[in-house]
């Protein structure tokens, strides 16, 4: 087949029996696209992806926030019990619960201890639901835990004998309060357990 294009003859000269215009033509005509297989394919990859990566961050979000919850509950109750150990060291005696027995401080029936500050006696621990109250005296209730933390449990068991300075167990129940968020991974509590001798 004749070479009409001046420049198509030299390439033929240069590469005789192969038909340049012939494949020109078909380079030109030819129709670049996807095939609906192809876009299938390439969304649902797009969609793995995009799964995969909302998955991992929705993973640390929550590993991060059970991490601080964890962090909260275990250091307001582990101030709470400091607090609570060591107003029971500088009290002289208890006036409920009575030797021998557990009583759950409640705002019907607080925890109370007798302290030689007049200022200070008695001083009544009990729990608004859901919070632990300390009252010390003619002064006004003060809460040693927050809105964001439940208590349940909070209970004064007296160890003490007759002739001895005596030793109160103390136990209570903390857990994330859910109500303030609504979310599953805010779910956590721990039960702390602490005793304290009296003071001679």
């Amino acid at each position: 087949m004749a070479l009409a294009d001046p420049r198509m003859r030299i390439i033929g000269t240069i590469l005789p029996g192969i038909n340049i215009k012939m494949k020109i033509k078909k380079n030109k005509n030819h129709i670049f696209g996807f095939t609906l297989v192809e876009v299938l394919l390439y969304v649902a990859i797009i969609g793995i992806v995009f799964f995969s990566v909302s998955i991992f961050i929705s993973l640390t979000v929550e590993s991060r926030i059970k991490s601080q919850v964890i962090a909260e509950v275990e250091q307001v109750g582990t101030q709470t019990m400091l607090l609570i150990e060591q107003t029971i060291r500088n009290s002289v005696g208890v006036s409920a619960p009575t030797n021998g027995s557990q009583l759950f401080c409640t705002s019907e029936n607080p925890c109370s201890l007798l302290m030689s500050d007049v200022l200070k006696n008695p001083t009544l621990f009990t729990t608004w639901f859901p919070v632990i109250w300390m009252k010390e005296g003619n002064n006004g209730y003060q809460h040693l835990t927050g809105d964001k933390i439940r208590v349940s449990n909070f209970s004064f068991y007296n160890l003490s004998k007759t002739g001895t300075p005596g030793i109160i167990r103390i136990q209570f129940t903390l857990s994330y309060n859910t109500e303030v968020t609504g979310r599953f991974e805010y779910n956590y509590s721990k039960t702390f357990y602490g005793s304290a001798s009296l003071r001679k």
